[in-house]
């Protein structure tokens, strides 16, 4: 019972319940994230007076968030995505010492919680029914509903591409690509838009570092490209990091993940060289990577490394998602060393689904004309033929006398 700091996460097996911990009041750190929990949240838990960190994300928790959470007066971070609870935000829930919420990807409903704007917190509510008019801006706000997997989307002004020069200022690639900015400092449970073309979140703090960045960078020169500004900054998480492409044309689409091991090094002399970065990433829910090892993948870091994959987009939008398994190294060669990392990311239409259709059936018809065609053919030459054949024999009969007059 006078248990501190509790860690448990990304386990395989069977599904449990929280009700181990209703004993546990001295947890000032609680983390289960993605640890197959079931069931519903207790309401002991509000009663967890000395809880600053509470990351619950990622399990299958139902019903509703407890209204004892209100009472979470030393509450400093709260991560309660990906889970199935529903019903509304309770109205207290961001507290005095609250930074961050996040409850995305929870069927939730109803509206943003009081003190929703407060200064120095950040919350995010991405997958959910929640009206976020005032959180975040109201076109956006429709296009994100999207991500329900009830909803039926469309867009009058459909765009076909996006890019994004992850972490770092716009550029244009040699190969005349326009990657958008993405510089903005995010925080630990944030929504940044670029217009109505994209969006990123991260969910997600490094607990041992108390002036946590999510962006890397080097003025290392990066080698096995010829892009080697477009490698120098990248996006960092330490547990969920989410790029959306907003109001696009629905279709097949390729996608080219950009990465290189920018805060791990070579130095196999040294243990700073034994640090290890895993992560998986998921395009549309679809698990497509699984410990990935940019370094190791790459052939060391500093190395240019480019990753493609096909989507189809139903819904007018994509999300590609890179998330931190729990595994590989945490400290090297410094403190809050791990999670995802990339550095551009572009998309392009490759096919239409309309256009895809329209050629199946032009293609059918042109299978269909040439069967008949030939077919047709086959008839006339047959014909030909059979009168040849008649003409020829008629005039050629052997006709075998008896040479005896018989």
């Amino acid at each position: 019972n006078n248990l501190e700091d509790l860690r448990i996460g990304d386990l395989s097996g069977e599904d449990s319940s929280l009700e181990f911990l209703k004993n546990k009041t001295n947890l000032s750190i609680l983390i289960l994230r993605n640890s197959r929990i079931s069931g519903q949240i207790p309401e002991e838990l509000g009663t967890f007076s000395k809880l600053k960190l509470l990351d619950l994300s990622f399990n299958k928790l139902t019903g509703q968030i407890p209204a004892s959470f209100q009472d979470l007066a030393s509450l400093q971070y709260m991560y309660l995505g990906s889970n199935n609870l529903s019903g509304e935000l309770p109205a207290n829930i961001i507290g005095p010492q609250l930074i961050a919420i996040d409850v995305s990807f929870n069927p939730l409903s109803g509206k943003l919680p009081q003190n929703f704007a407060k200064v120095g917190s950040s919350m995010i509510v991405v997958g959910t029914s929640i009206n976020a008019n005032g959180l975040q801006d109201s076109k956006v706000s429709g296009m994100l509903q999207c991500l329900q997997a009830d909803s039926k989307c469309s867009s009058k002004f459909p765009s076909s591409s996006f890019s994004i020069k992850c972490g770092g200022t716009g550029q244009t690639s040699a190969s005349g690509i326009e990657y958008d900015d993405d510089s903005e400092m995010l925080g630990a449970a944030s929504l940044h838009t670029n217009s109505d073309m994209w969006a990123v979140s991260n969910t997600g703090n490094f607990i041992s570092n108390p002036a946590p960045k999510y962006i890397a960078q080097t003025d290392s020169q990066i080698t096995e490209t010829l892009e080697s500004e477009l490698y120098k900054t990248a996006r960092i998480s330490p547990s969920s990091l989410r790029y959306y492409g907003l109001g696009l044309k629905n279709g097949k689409y390729n996608i080219e993940l950009h990465f290189a091991e920018i805060a791990m090094d070579d130095d196999f002399q040294s243990w700073k060289g034994l640090g290890r970065r895993l992560f998986d990433v998921y395009i549309q829910g679809v698990r497509v990577l699984k410990d990935f090892n940019i370094q190791k993948e790459a052939g060391g870091s500093k190395r240019a490394l480019i990753k493609r994959f096909e989507a189809n987009v139903t819904n007018t939008i994509i999300d590609i998602h890179f998330f931190w398994a729990g595994k590989g190294t945490c400290c090297i060669p410094l403190q809050s060393t791990y999670g995802p990392l990339v550095s551009a990311i572009h998309v392009s239409q490759s096919s239409d689904g309309t256009d895809s259709s329209k050629r199946d059936k032009k293609n059918v018809g042109k299978l269909v004309g040439i069967t008949v065609g030939c077919a047709a053919g086959l008839v006339i030459l047959s014909s030909v033929f059979y009168v040849w054949w008649t003409r020829n024999t008629h005039k050629h009969i052997y006709i075998d006398r008896d040479p005896l007059g018989k």
